[in-house]
């Protein structure tokens, strides 16, 4: 009866061994859960969040000097607010459009400002504020002298003589802007 104890006692122990190895080592693995459809749609709002810093970090940049560009960025960026503002879990994605909407309003002052000091220096100088060099998208390096002008053909002697235009007439022409009543004959 003493060999029987002995061997169901020693059975009890090694079950109770294995029960507990197990335990533990199922407590040391990672758990791993299929993500429900809420964390699904955050894990996308955050991916499209970061794909979209992306893109209009390189958008900005291409059109950082042109006032017209950078309003029309923020056109996109109001739009984008308008849809998501019901959508409670893109917070940080309305928040980014916010923070470059800022951003991208200060851009616009300050190109205003720049602009305004430049024709107002030009006036000051007496020379009238060139529409190249004002447009801060068009490159320094295009001036009227760089731009290619078209080729006319040289004329031969033998080629139909230039017409020049007819003389203006003796008869005075009315003006178009109208006089006093004291002026007129």
């Amino acid at each position: 009866m003493k060999k029987i104890s002995l061997a169901i006692g020693g059975l009890f122990c090694l079950l109770l061994a294995t029960m507990v190895y197990n335990v533990w080592r199922a407590g040391m693995d990672a758990v791993v859960v299929t993500p429900g459809p809420l964390e699904i749609g955050r894990q996308q709002l955050h991916d499209q969040l970061e794909q979209a810093k992306k893109r209009e970090s390189a958008i900005e940049l291409q059109d950082w000097g042109s006032v017209t560009l950078l309003r029309e960025l923020i056109k996109a960026h109001q739009q984008r607010i308008d849809q998501l503002s019901s959508n409670s879990e893109a917070a940080e994605i309305v928040a980014w459009d916010k923070e470059s909407i800022a951003r991208l309003d200060e851009r616009i002052a300050s190109l205003i400002a720049q602009q305004s000091a430049q024709f107002t220096a030009q006036d000051e100088n007496g020379t009238e504020p060139s529409l190249l060099s004002a447009h801060p998208a068009i490159p320094a390096a295009i001036t009227p002298s760089a731009v290619p002008r078209p080729i006319t053909p040289a004329r031969s002697p033998l080629s139909t003589p230039v017409t020049s235009p007819k003389p203006p007439s003796a008869e005075p022409q009315p003006s178009s802007v109208p006089q006093s009543p004291q002026a007129r004959p």
